[in-house]
């Protein structure tokens, strides 16, 4: 277990630091949560790619669903042939029922690295373990946002808008997928996602919060143009 969170840190946590010290080096106003906010739009506008192929898996797989659902209810007295035309139907449409999982689990360390940059690393106001070629922007001030809002203690406002942006992300994400599918949620399923990123949200220090809120509103963004792709490039 040492060993892995030592690689877990050497491959993800520390380059992560690099990245955001760079950011906040080169800002014209040292402001920790201009950093922040640069350095979220860049980590999702890196992700979408991956966004994409999944959703366009997701997208592939749901028209197979009734199809699936018609071998499942005629063959549900033999599972075990019930498994065999399934995948047969997978492989006849050239669709993978586990790649719409692999972008996600690709992206699952990362975002657990980002939340351990924020939340730890950059609580404390420096920039441990960075490279030697990366300058050393000193102590940084969590104090204030714009000047008004502290990183370093939680922010209701900042929940909310987290909460808001959670809504808008998962609404636009099952508005994508039609109807009667595994995928599809509920308008109180998004809303029930949204009070809960605000009731997590409300506890955690501001500089994560902020992560959070700008994370899930341009996700929401990117969810909203990958609709319109998907819809007119199937």
């Amino acid at each position: 277990m040492q060993l892995l969170g030592s690689l877990f840190h050497t491959l993800l946590i520390q380059p992560l630091v690099n990245v955001l010290a760079v950011i906040y080096f080169v800002l014209p106003v040292k402001d920790m949560g201009i950093a922040i906010i640069l350095f979220t739009v860049l980590s999702r506008i890196a992700f979408f790619p991956l966004t994409l192929k999944a959703m366009r898996s997701q997208k592939a797989l749901s028209k197979l669903q009734p199809q699936i659902k018609e071998i499942q209810k005629s063959l549900a007295h033999d599972r075990e042939a019930q498994g065999r035309a399934i995948m047969q139907v997978y492989k006849e449409n050239k669709v993978n029922p586990f790649s719409s999982l692999v972008p996600i689990l690709i992206q699952l360390p990362i975002l657990i690295a980002l939340y351990r940059v924020l939340l730890v690393e950059v609580k404390t106001g420096t920039f441990n373990g960075l490279y030697p070629f990366i300058p050393d922007p000193g102590t940084v001030s969590l104090s204030a946002f714009a000047g008004v809002l502290s990183l370093a203690s939680p922010s209701l406002v900042l929940a909310v808008i987290a909460g808001v942006g959670q809504f808008l992300q998962s609404y636009l994400a099952s508005s994508g997928v039609p109807k009667g599918t595994a995928g599809n949620m509920g308008l109180g399923m998004n809303v029930g996602f949204a009070f809960f990123t605000l009731f997590i949200a409300k506890s955690l220090p501001a500089a994560l919060t902020l992560y959070w809120a700008v994370m899930t509103l341009v996700a929401a963004a990117q969810q909203y143009i990958a609709n319109k792709m998907l819809k007119e490039h199937p």
